[in-house]
């Protein structure tokens, strides 16, 4: 987007965004089928489009950061994760909000530092946060082979159940 568009954007939406924010437009860094175009959206009509105020559509549970309580949508991972930047003229970094928990936390510093995490998602060398585990990856590892096995012997069960009820029936 170049300066004009980010001008109307702002007047349009009534905001002031933070000039680290406004500054990254003047060299976009993604093009293409890059992850980072979702996580930073440069399309001023998504844009406005995620920034209006729909009161009557928020969940009381799980309210979203909205424009009226100081949070600027700047892009999604495409799932439950959405990316935000607080509202002013100084750079706050950038947050995320996650849909599953109802929470939003601080994500990194500055907007810099968020192009270099987009960066790093798309190369595979970094993961979301909701992607994180605290978990040691023997434990990981464990786990899903535990939950492999417990399908292959519900199906297994299944299958002795069904066979025995049509031998019961003297279908077979």
């Amino acid at each position: 987007m170049n300066p004009e568009t980010l001008a109307k954007l702002q007047a349009n939406l009534e905001v002031q965004l933070p000039q680290e924010y406004l500054d990254v437009f003047k060299s976009y860094p993604f093009s293409g089928e890059h992850f980072g175009m979702e996580m930073l959206v440069n399309d001023e009509g998504v844009l406005v489009q995620k920034n209006r105020s729909t009161t009557t559509k928020q969940n009381k549970r799980k309210h979203r950061p909205t424009v009226s309580d100081g949070f600027f949508w700047i892009g999604s991972d495409g799932h439950e994760l959405s990316f935000y930047v607080k509202l002013g003229r100084e750079s706050h970094g950038v947050w995320y909000y996650n849909l599953e928990t109802g929470n939003i936390q601080k994500y990194c510093d500055s907007a810099e530092n968020y192009l270099q995490k987009c960066e790093k998602i798309e190369a595979d060398e970094e993961r979301l946060p909701n992607e994180t585990t605290k978990w040691p990856l023997w434990k990981q590892n464990l786990y899903a082979l535990s939950l492999l096995i417990g399908f292959i012997l519900f199906g297994y069960l299944v299958f002795l159940g069904v066979r025995w009820l049509l031998a019961y029936f003297k279908l077979i």
